[in-house]
This record gives C-alpha cells, sequence and structure tokens, in this order.
C-alpha cells in the first residue's frame, strides 16, 4: 500500500485547485485568492478554482461571476449568473438570466472565448452540453428534453415517480430528479437519477431502450429496471466508452455502447484487509484508474474521519487514511460537499472547519504488513513435519560464530569514538543552525517579472539553515535589507521567492510578499519550507500573514525587529 504524509494545513480555505495549488481563503471577514504564487484580495473568496490547459478559472458563488487568469494576470471576467457544466470547465459555461419581473429563469451557454451565446435564444431549462449535443432540464417538471441550436424541442422525457422512497406520498418528495446528465455511446444518452437510477435514452426517439436501479424503490424490483447491487455513484468514461458505477458494495463496470455489464465486484472479495479498514464510504470521485472517497472507521461513530484510494486497475485499496484524529472535537469530520481530490503525488481534501489538509506521496511498501499470527497460521497449513530419526538442532545447539564473539569484545572500547564520530556529524550537518549562514545570494534574471503594479523574482541562496527560525531570520534580513520604501510604494505587489542555489530549483526556501490593499493598507505574506532538518526531503509548508496600517509602520517594525536600520 502507499503511503502519503500530510505536508500542509491551510485555514479557512473556500477553494482549491489541486492541478496548480491555487487556492482562495477567508480572514476577518476579508477574501483573498493565492493565484500563481501572488495573493490577492477579494470581495469575497471564489468557492471553484479550475485549470484548463494554462488557463485558471475562479468562480464567486454570490453573484455568479467567473474570473479567467493566466498566470495571476487577470484576462477576462463573465459577470453575473454563470455556472461551470457540472463543475467541469470546457470551452462552454452556462449563464442564467432572470426576468426581472417574472423572476423565472432562462439559460443560454456561452463560448469562453468570445463570450458569444450558442443558442439562438434562451431557454427555461437547465442546460447540458455533451458532445454536440444540447440537453436541457425542467427541475420542477421532472423533464428532460433534448434541444436543437435554435432552442427548439426536439423530444421530451418524463423522469418517474418514485412512490416508496416516503410513506407518505408527496408529488415533490416523490418524485425522481436528474442527478447527471453522463455522456452518449451509439446513440444512447445516458443519465443518472436521484434515486440511483441508470437509465439509457435513445437519442433520436427519447424513448428509454435500458433502465438499470439500485434497488432504492421497491417498485422497481418488480417493474422493467434490472437491479445492479452498485448502483449509487456514476462515473462516465468517454475514452473507454464505459461507466463506472460505485457503492458502499463494490465496483460496476458497465460497456455504455452495448448496455452490458463488463466487470462487477466486491470490495471484501478483491481486497478484504482494505475493506475491513472502515464501515462505509462516500463522496467518490474518479481520477482515471483511481477512485478516491472518504470513509468511516468501525470506531467512529461521529461521521467521516478517514480518506482513501482504490485502485480500481489492481482492485486494491491504494491508500486509507485518518484524516480527523480521535482527540479532535466530535463537531470536525469529512464532507461529501468536499470529497478527497488527486493530483500528481498530492492530495488535497477540506474538513468541517474549512481546513485544507495536503497530503504528498512518501514511498511504497515492497510487502503488505499482517498480524504475526496470521501469518503463523496460514504458514502452518502448508508445512508438512518430515520424518527424521536424527531431530534438528535448536537455536541453543547452534555455535555463536567467532568473528561475532570478537565483535562484541570490541563494542565497549569502540563505543567512545563512535559517540565522538557522531556528535560530529550532527554539528557539521546542522552548522548553518549553529553559526549563522552567509547571505551570499543572486537574482535569477530570467524569473523577474514587472508590471505596472507587481514585481516578482527569484533569489538564489548560496546555503540555508534547517530550523524555521533560522530560515525567516535569513531570507527577512536578505529581504529588508535590500529593499527601500520608495520601490515598495512603486509595487502594489512585491514578491520574491527563495531558493537554494541548484541546477533544478528543487530546493526552496520560502517567500516573501508585501501586498497593498485598495485602503492603502498592507499585508505582510510569508511562507516558509521546512526539509525536515536535511534527512526528510518533503517539505513541511508554514504560512502566516500580518496586516499593517502602513508601509512605514510595516518596514520600520521590521527593521526594528531585525537591527536594521531605517530610513531607506
Amino acid at each position: 500500500m502507499i503511503a502519503y504524509k500530510e505536508i500542509a494545513q491551510i485555514k479557512n480555505v473556500r477553494g482549491v485547485n489541486p492541478i496548480t495549488g491555487d487556492y482562495s481563503y477567508e480572514e476577518n471577514g476579508r477574501g483573498y485568492l493565492c493565484i500563481d504564487g501572488v495573493l490577492l484580495e477579494k470581495e469575497e473568496p471564489p468557492l471553484d478554482i479550475v485549470s484548463v490547459g494554462e488557463y485558471v478559472y475562479a468562480w464567486y458563488g454570490r453573484y455568479g461571476t467567473i474570473e479567467i487568469y493566466s498566470g495571476h494576470t487577470l484576462l477576462k471576467v463573465f459577470e453575473r449568473e454563470v455556472h461551470f457544466f457540472d463543475r467541469n470547465v470546457g470551452p462552454y459555461i452556462r449563464h442564467q438570466v432572470r426576468d426581472p419581473k417574472t423572476f423565472e429563469a432562462s439559460e443560454n451557454i456561452l463560448s469562453v472565448s468570445d463570450g458569444q451565446p450558442l443558442l439562438a435564444q434562451n431557454v427555461p431549462y437547465r442546460l447540458y452540453k455533451v458532445g454536440e449535443e444540447i440537453i436541457g432540464y425542467k427541475i420542477f417538471e421532472y423533464k428532460l428534453s433534448r434541444l436543437n441550436y435554435s432552442g427548439e424541442v426536439l423530444w421530451t422525457f418524463d423522469l418517474p415517480l418514485c412512490e416508496s422512497s416516503r410513506e407518505e406520498p408527496d408529488a415533490y418528495d416523490n418524485h425522481d430528479n436528474l442527478e447527471k446528465v453522463l455522456g452518449i455511446a451509439q446513440g444512447l444518452l445516458w443519465i443518472c437519477t436521484r434515486w440511483y437510477r441508470l437509465i439509457a435514452l435513445d437519442l433520436e426517439t427519447g424513448k428509454p431502450m435500458r433502465q438499470f436501479s439500485g434497488r432504492v424503490c421497491i417498485e422497481d424490483y418488480y417493474s422493467n429496471y434490472t437491479i445492479i447491487e452498485c448502483l449509487r455513484w456514476c462515473f462516465f468514461r468517454e475514452a473507454e466508452k464505459t461507466i463506472v458505477l460505485v457503492s458502499n458494495w463494490g465496483i460496476c463496470i458497465l460497456n455504455a455502447a452495448t448496455a452490458k455489464i463488463i466487470k462487477r465486484y466486491e470490495f471484501s472479495e478483491v481486497d478484504p484487509y482494505g475493506r475491513k479498514a472502515f464501515d462505509t464510504l462516500n463522496a467518490p470521485r474518479l481520477h482515471g484508474e483511481h477512485l478516491t472517497f472518504i470513509a468511516e472507521r468501525h470506531y467512529v461513530l461521529h461521521g467521516y474521519r478517514c480518506a482513501g484510494i482504490f485502485d480500481l486497475k489492481a482492485r486494491k485499496f491504494y491508500w486509507i487514511g485518518d484524516i480527523i484524529s480521535k482527540e479532535e472535537p466530535i463537531g470536525n469530520h469529512l464532507l461529501a460537499e468536499f470529497p478527497l481530490q488527486m493530483a500528481g503525488d498530492k492530495l488535497y481534501i477540506k474538513d468541517a472547519e474549512s481546513t485544507l489538509h495536503i497530503y504528498q506521496k512518501q514511498w511504497r511498501l515492497k510487502a503488505q504488513v499482517r498480524p504475526q499470527s496470521e501469518v503463523i497460521s496460514t504458514a502452518a497449513q502448508y508445512i508438512t513435519p518430515a520424518v527424521s530419526a536424527t531431530p534438528p538442532p535448536t537455536e541453543e545447539d547452534r555455535p555463536i560464530p567467532p568473528f561475532v564473539i570478537s565483535l562484541c569484545k570490541k563494542i565497549p572500547r569502540l563505543l567512545p569514538y563512535l559517540i565522538v564520530l557522531l556528535l560530529g556529524m550532527l554539528i557539521w550537518h546542522f552548522r548553518l543552525d549553529i553559526f549563522s549562514p552567509s547571505h551570499e545570494h543572486s537574482t535569477l534574471a530570467s524569473s523577474l517579472i514587472i508590471t505596472q503594479d507587481t514585481k516578482s523574482q527569484v533569489v538564489l541562496l548560496k546555503e540555508a539553515p534547517y530550523f524555521m527560525r533560522n530560515r525567516q531570520r535569513q531570507i527577512e534580513e536578505i529581504f529588508w535589507s535590500n529593499i527601500s520604501v520608495d520601490t515598495l510604494l512603486r509595487y502594489p505587489h512585491y514578491k520574491v521567492y527563495y531558493f537554494l542555489q541548484t541546477e533544478r530549483l528543487e530546493d526552496k526556501v520560502g517567500e516573501i510578499g508585501v501586498i497593498m490593499r485598495e485602503d492603502s493598507t498592507y499585508i505582510y505574506h510569508m511562507q516558509l519550507q521546512s526539509p525536515g532538518m536535511g534527512f526528510d526531503r518533503i517539505d513541511h509548508i508554514f504560512s502566516a500573514v500580518s496586516h499593517y496600517y502602513s508601509l512605514q509602520e510595516l518596514y520600520a517594525s521590521k527593521c526594528e525587529e531585525l537591527g536594521i536600520k531605517s530610513g531607506r
């Protein structure tokens, strides 16, 4: 099983982009967007941050605004009531308009490149774009329709009732609702519903061709629905034209072109040791061949506190770990609306207190650890005692090799020399923390970015200590000894990244940023990265933000703190 280690926690996080590491947070009633290493103050923090190629999209929930960035440069803003398609971003976005008199909503699809509508008119549907097809859904009428680009309806499908979903039937609560429009394969439009139904509609006529159910509604068992035990969450894989069905029970893979089941297996069958680690799973999300989820341990009675990854190809639990410990407050747990996100060698997940937990892959264990008693009992089944006149020698009968005896006699004499050697190695390793490290540095010319109000650069350090306080002292002394008030006044956004001078710039020491708000107050942002005392190469990130009423106050405070003469 793979091992992951938590490397950072960021509080009050609202949105996160696992691809780039960009995130937004809220502090003291102010919103902040940290994008491309630059901290931007916003009216509110964006709730969703996603990547499309070289661009980053930030969505704000209050007014439904989308900002498009290249690096930290704002390229375009879509104002009011624009949304992603099921939180997926492509060349198109949904645009919602409300009639000022009736407050009735209608939608269109906008091109991200030029902002032009795709349909000739706004239509009273929640819109989905599947390939070249336009699908509309009327939420309160439970009607699914295929539309042409003129906005005309080609056919309509009425979602069925689910009469057994409640003891007392209700026209709203007992009517099934659309959960997701999955995709198209061989003329079949696949949808899944709130009550765990999977339906294939003929793209030309809208008639249901195949119907599957997770048996939430009892009547499905006696109707035309094919029962699949693992039908709860559905994921459409466009390349393979398959649908991955997931439940607490296990996984089922369905061929979307033929509507036939390709694979079906229970978690407990393929990996019983991994499945025994928790009672139930929730909030699955598919990342290629890896399925991420949150889970509930056997002994936990207060919600989801652990997360995991299941490898579909290997049919093994890739990783299971506790995000929230038993010692933390009962009210803190993981939420289904914040699923575990996976990107590269890192994992990102938020808890109920809006703290973002960042994990990084560590190493691969050579073998799965099993209880000693289990190993002994399993081995005993295959061991047949040999019949021999002379019993084999016991451990007491076997003689000790002479070199072992000689080495044991020499250890007391060598011990003082070993201690001195060890102390010398430790002093050499931490010499930069015992003595002051060199402040010799240089600026990486190719990293210099200057705009009208922004300046950022990379500074290369000859050496850096290991302890965090010493690292902070070193980069702050270099920064404030080489900066003036006039320079900071000239560039409202000033950022410096500090790296050790290596060939590939892999060893980051930290970063310092001075940012001016719209009200002319200042933010002093510092981020430090520790290499784990030089033995663990996985960085631990520590971030801090301070607020100052004026630049002069910030400058004077830092000069006094560091013993640097002010007045520059």
